[in-house]
C-alpha cells in the first residue's frame, strides 16, 4: 500500500522474515531506465574495440563481443530474479549481503573503488592523448604534461555538486554518441586509406598469437560492465517487472553501438588501429580541417563529465572514514574539516594522474578492467548470488556453475595477459 510523505512517494513492504518496512516507490518509466542503463553501459570501453577485433581476429572477435553481450544480458536477468526473492533487495551491496554476509559486502565495496578508480586513470589517459595529438610535442607539450594539465581541468568540477554535474553528464553522453557517428563519417569523407571506409585496410582473420586473443578477452568484455547499477535502476522503477524488457532494448541498442564502432574502426585502421580508435582519427591527415579540433573536443568532454562522477563515491567514502562530512561546533574543528574536505578532493585527482602517468595505456587499462573487475561484477558475483538466494533445479545449476568455472579462467588468464604483455 503506497503512501505519501512530502513530494516522496513512499510504500510498505514485508521484507523474508515477516518485518513490515518502508521503503521509497520507483518513479523511473521503462523508458527512462532504458535510456538511464545505455548511459551506463556505452562508455569510453568502446573507443578499444576496434583494438580488441585486431587482436582477436574477425573470426573470433565478432563472436566474443557478441558472447560477451549475450552472457551479461543473461546475468543481468540473474540479479532482477535475485531481486525478487526479498522486496528490500535495493542494490548491489544488499545482495551481496544478503547472500553471503558482511564480508560480501566488504568485498564488493573494494572491487567498486577499484573500478571507479580504474575508470577515473583511463579518462585522464583519453584526456591527455587527445590533447597531445592535437597539440603535443616531444618537449614542452607531452603527454605526461597534458595529464598534469588535465589534474588543474579536472579538479576543480570535482568541488560541484550533483544537479551542476548532471549538466556536464548529459553532454558527456552526447558527446560519446556524437564520436561514433563522426568516426563513420570520418570513413566517408576519405577516399583513401588509412582512415577510409571506401578504401578499407587489410584485417586479420586470426589472432597473431595467444597473447592477443588473451588480451582481446578484457577489451571485448569491458563495455558489458554495467551491472553494479542495475540494482539500483531497477528498484527505481515504477514498475519492477518491466526490467527485464528494458534490458533486452537496453543491449541492444549496446550491442549494435560496440559492434559498429568495432567493425567501423577496424576496417578503417586494420593493422594500424591505436589504443583509442579517437587517436587513429588524430594521427591521420586527410580529413577536413575541422574534424581535428571537433573530435578532441568532444573527447575532452568525457573526462570533464565523468571524472568527478567517477570520483564522487571515493571522496564520500573518504569523508565517511575521516568525519570531514561533519559539523562540529568548534570553529578550529570546522576549519580543519573544510581542509581535510580540500585535501581529499585535491588528492583523489591527483591519484587518477599520478596512476595515469604511471600506467599510460589505454587499451590495457580498459583490458584489465574488462578481465578482472567486469567478469568479476558482471557474471561470477551474479551468478553466485542466484545460487544463493534463489531456488534451482539440478540442470540449471550445473549450467551456472559451468559459467562461473569458465568465467573464473577467462578472468585470470585475461588479467594475466594484460599484466605480462
Amino acid at each position: 500500500m503506497a503512501t505519501t510523505a512530502s513530494h516522496v512517494n513512499l510504500k510498505k513492504i514485508e521484507d523474508k522474515d515477516g518485518n513490515v518496512v518502508t521503503v521509497l516507490a520507483g518513479q523511473s518509466t521503462a523508458p527512462q531506465t532504458i535510456f538511464n542503463s545505455i548511459n551506463v553501459l556505452i562508455g569510453v570501453g568502446l573507443l578499444a574495440l576496434p583494438v580488441g577485433f585486431l587482436k582477436a581476429g574477425w573470426v573470433i572477435g565478432v563472436p566474443m563481443l557478441l558472447v560477451c553481450g549475450l552472457a551479461t544480458f543473461w546475468t543481468a536477468s540473474l540479479l532482477s530474479k535475485s531481486m525478487d526473492t526479498d522486496p528490500t533487495l535495493m542494490t548491489y551491496a544488499d545482495l551481496g549481503y544478503a547472500s553471503y554476509g558482511s564480508a560480501a559486502k566488504l568485498l564488493i565495496s573494494l572491487v567498486f573503488s577499484v573500478d571507479l578508480v580504474g575508470a577515473g586513470v583511463s579518462l585522464i589517459v583519453l584526456f591527455s592523448d587527445s590533447l597531445y595529438a592535437l597539440l603535443g610535442d616531444d618537449e614542452v607539450w607531452t603527454k605526461t604534461n597534458f595529464k598534469i594539465l588535465s589534474f588543474f581541468v579536472l579538479t576543480p568540477f570535482t568541488f560541484m555538486p550533483l544537479p551542476v554535474l548532471s549538466i556536464f553528464s548529459l553532454l558527456g553522453i552526447i558527446s560519446t554518441i556524437s564520436i561514433t557517428g563522426l568516426v563513420f563519417v570520418c570513413g566517408l569523407l576519405k577516399a583513401s586509406s588509412p582512415g577510409s571506409l571506401l578504401t578499407v585496410m587489410p584485417t586479420n582473420l586470426w589472432p597473431d598469437s595467444w597473447s592477443d586473443l588473451l588480451l582481446a578477452i578484457g577489451i571485448l568484455m569491458a563495455p558489458f560492465g554495467g551491472h553494479a547499477i542495475f540494482p539500483n535502476l531497477k528498484s527505481d522503477m515504477r514498475h519492477p517487472y518491466k526490467f527485464t524488457g528494458t534490458l533486452k532494448v537496453t543491449y541492444l541498442i549496446t550491442l549494435i553501438t560496440d559492434f559498429t564502432m568495432g567493425v567501423l574502426g577496424f576496417l578503417m585502421f586494420g593493422f594500424y588501429c591505436k589504443d583509442e580508435v579517437t587517436n587513429n582519427l588524430l594521427f591521420t591527415p586527410g580529413y577536413p580541417s575541422f574534424i581535428y579540433p571537433l573530435i578532441s573536443g568532444l573527447i575532452c568532454m568525457v573526462p570533464i563529465a565523468k571524472t568527478p562522477l567517477n570520483a564522487k563515491p571515493i571522496i564520500a567514502t573518504l569523508d565517511s572514514m575521516f568525519h570531514t562530512n561533519t559539523i562540529s561546533e568548534n570553529q578550529l574543528g570546522n576549519a580543519v574539516r573544510t581542509v581535510g574536505r580540500f585535501l581529499i578532493r585535491v588528492g583523489v585527482n591527483a591519484v587518477f594522474v599520478g596512476l595515469a602517468i604511471v600506467f599510460p595505456e589505454f587499451d590495457k587499462i580498459i583490458g584489465i578492467l574488462g578481465a578482472s573487475i567486469c567478469f568479476l561484477v558482471c557474471i561470477i558475483l551474479p551468478c553466485l548470488f542466484y545460487l544463493k538466494l534463489v531456488r534451482i533445479g539440478g540442470l540449471e545449476k550445473s549450467m551456472v556453475l559451468l559459467v562461473i568455472a569458465v568465467s573464473s579462467g577467462l578472468a585470470i588468464t585475461g588479467t594475466w595477459a594484460v599484466i605480462a604483455f
